[in-house]
Order: structure tokens, then C-alpha cells, then sequence
């Protein structure tokens, strides 16, 4: 059954007309912006509705973001942080991923180095005298993220109370705790064709209910 599943999934992937002839609504919805082909497949009523949104690759951030706010920051480390380094101690005094680049705990922010990692420099450095900022569980908002235009395939995850993706706030090309990168990392091994849910975690304030995206 395993098998059959992957050599499935793989032929979905390389050549889903031949597997499913009927039923693609796009065979890449975000028009080359993203590394792979996103496909668009509907085959249970004639909804198009995710044709007309705008395919964002990447967050868009107001301007003041980075004019008001530092940018990002990173450490003197060559090809990865180590130990001791000023990122690791920005994250609390330990790397924020292991060495395969999984993230190794959930945390209120993860600072990343970004593009912003020097080319050379001591790697034995250490701040001995850094005092990590204590920084709020989850920064207080008075906006909301407008969808009705433009999005991607993060809109369609449902919620589930036993999710197997994570929602992680990274911080890596600024420094404004307002506006950071909401990331998603897998929380164990997902197998092909297993549908990603994650826990939207927030009732809304006149129903109580939790507020899905529409």
C-alpha cells in the first residue's frame, strides 16, 4: 500500500494529466513563482474562485517596516551559525534548527541570519556580555491581513485540533516584532497525499468560534 501511494503521488507529480485527465483547474497557479508547479485541481463542483486571486510567492510588508525598524541582522559565522554565536544568543542562547536544518522547538520568534550572515570573520566569537530582550508571547495587533485579492496555498489549510504543520514567527531581513514571517514546518513525518492542517488556535470575539479563513 505504501508503494502504491508514493509511485501515485510521484506520477501526480511529474505527470498528473495522465493520472488525472480530468478535473485541473490550472496546472501552476502561481504562474512560475514558486521552484514547482502548484496545481489547482477541483473535481467536485465548478468552484474557480482561487483563479482570481493574485499568487503571492512571498510576504508583502508595508514600507514603514523596514524604514522605521532596523533591518536584519546576523553573526560573523561562515556557511551556518554555531554555538555561542550572536544569533544563537538572539534565540535564547541555543541554535533555533539542528544541523539538517530542523527546528528543533517552537519559540515566540526565531531570528534567522537571512542574507545577512558575514563572509568571513572569527568564528570562535562570543558575547559573553549579551543580554537577550525579553520580547511578548504574541506581539498585540490592530490590523488584519486582507485576502481578497491576494494569497496562496496557505489559505486552504484547514484547522484541525491534532494538526502536522506548525505555525512559527521568523524574523530574518528586519527586526520590527510587529511584521514577521509567518512560517510552517512540519511537525512529523507527513506522508504523500496526507492532507496539511494546522491549529488556527483563536476564537473568534462574537462567536467563539475559531475564525477559518474564507
Amino acid at each position: 500500500m505504501g508503494s502504491s501511494i508514493l509511485k501515485f503521488s510521484e506520477s501526480l507529480r511529474t505527470k498528473p494529466l495522465t493520472v488525472r485527465p480530468r478535473g485541473y483547474l490550472s496546472l501552476d497557479v502561481s504562474n512560475k513563482k514558486e521552484n514547482m508547479p502548484v496545481f489547482l485541481f477541483n473535481d467536485i463542483d465548478n468552484d474557480h474562485d482561487p483563479l482570481c486571486y493574485q499568487y503571492l510567492e512571498r510576504t508583502v510588508f508595508p514600507v514603514f517596516v523596514f524604514t522605521n525598524g532596523s533591518n536584519g541582522t546576523g553573526c560573523d559565522c561562515v556557511s551556518g551559525c554555531s554555538d555561542g554565536c550572536f544569533c544563537a544568543m538572539k534565540n535564547g542562547g541555543e541554535l533555533a534548527y539542528d544541523e539538517n536544518g530542523f527546528l528543533l522547538r517552537g519559540k515566540p520568534v526565531v531570528f534567522e541570519c537571512g542574507g545577512f550572515m558575514q563572509n568571513g570573520g572569527d568564528l570562535s566569537q562570543i558575547y559573553p556580555n549579551y543580554t537577550r530582550p525579553s520580547y511578548p508571547e504574541l506581539p498585540p495587533l490592530d490590523f488584519a491581513m486582507d485576502v481578497s485579492k491576494m494569497r496562496n496555498v496557505a489559505c486552504y489549510m484547514s484547522h484541525s485540533s491534532a494538526p502536522n504543520v506548525l505555525v512559527q514567527f521568523v524574523l530574518y531581513d528586519h527586526n520590527n516584532l510587529m511584521f514577521p514571517h509567518i512560517m510552517l514546518f512540519a511537525m512529523e513525518n507527513i506522508p504523500p497525499l496526507r492532507e496539511l492542517s494546522l491549529d488556527y488556535g483563536v476564537a473568534d470575539d462574537w462567536t467563539g468560534k475559531l475564525a477559518i479563513c474564507n
